[in-house]
């Protein structure tokens, strides 16, 4: 795959079947939104060890995953805090480029540019055999699924 070929796409409209998905499995409604966008920021301010921002786009990558309650999307950006920190010496200041290699070159992981039928990413992972870790270190192969990850979580259509 070559990196011209995968585009995130990080339009925060939804589709029509996904706002359809996203209201009835994660209660996601234009009142609930604004309510769980309002109610986690003062959350935030209340629990000053979190640093994070507050513009709407990442507050809703914690509030969808939590179907909008503010109070599990505050416990998940603590464990994904408290994540980085223990996971420090792997993941600060990590970049894609830094697994482009490990990505493009190695075929241990590729996500498929197109979307499944019901507009999901679809990842493949040869770990097994074709996994050479005298080329790609299980440490890089920890980056790159958490870089992965990270893209998920820039794409509303994937939250």
């Amino acid at each position: 795959m070559s990196s011209a070929e995968f585009k995130l796409e990080r339009s925060l409209e939804l589709s029509p079947d996904t706002k359809t998905v996203a209201e009835t499995e994660l209660r996601e409604t234009p009142e609930r939104v604004r309510e769980a966008l309002e109610r986690l920021r003062e959350l935030l301010k209340e629990n000053k060890d979190l640093i994070y921002g507050e513009d709407d786009e990442l507050l809703t990558i914690f509030l969808r995953p939590c179907k909008w309650y503010p109070e599990s999307a505050l416990a998940l950006m603590r464990r994904a805090a408290e994540f980085k920190r223990d996971n420090a010496s792997l993941l600060d200041g990590l970049l894609p480029e830094h697994e482009q290699e490990a990505f493009l070159q190695h075929n241990v992981a590729n996500v498929m540019k197109g979307r499944d039928h019901k507009g999901r990413r679809v990842l493949i992972v040869n770990v097994g055999g074709s996994w050479d870790p005298s080329k790609v270190t299980a440490d890089q192969l920890f980056r790159l699924f958490y870089l992965i990850h990270v893209a998920a979580t820039l794409e509303p259509e994937s939250q």
